[in-house]
């Protein structure tokens, strides 16, 4: 009988082990785009816009397009100028798997573009953005 009841613990306990992360925030959003931000002036833009799209990650080029296809070969230059942004908004799904980031852009310290990207947890409990869009804003 104990062996029962330790087999039922264990089974309605499992939707509960199973979900390993909590629901995404707004602030979990701010957090992975800053850090998208803050690779990409790293490693350059192409590897990292790269490293943070989802497998099936689209852009609009200018019809929408899957990023790492678009991006096949693309070298990734490194070093000034650079492309930076960084969230004026961010907000989350109640659902807790997706959100969203928007601001402004610059490249080479002159304001280029408004972006609007949405995010998505993916199986490892990590944020991958799977929409990137924006708009160019010219000389500002």
């Amino acid at each position: 009988m104990r062996a029962l009841i330790a087999v039922a613990a264990l089974l309605a306990a499992a939707p509960a082990a199973a979900r390993t992360t909590d629901p995404l925030s707004a602030e979990d959003v701010a957090a992975a785009e800053r850090a998208f931000a803050a690779h990409t002036r790293e490693v350059g833009i192409a590897d990292g816009i790269r490293a943070y799209a989802a497998p099936d990650a689209v852009i609009f080029n200018p019809d929408p397009v899957n990023l790492h296809e678009s991006f096949a070969g693309r070298p990734s230059r490194k070093g000034p100028p650079h492309l930076e942004w960084g969230p004026l908004w961010t907000g989350a799904a109640r659902s807790g798997d997706m959100g969203f980031s928007t601001g402004p852009a610059w490249f080479g310290g002159r304001p280029s573009s408004f972006y609007f990207t949405i995010w998505k947890r993916q199986p490892d409990g990590g944020l991958k953005w799977v929409l990137d869009a924006g708009i160019e804003v010219g000389d500002a």
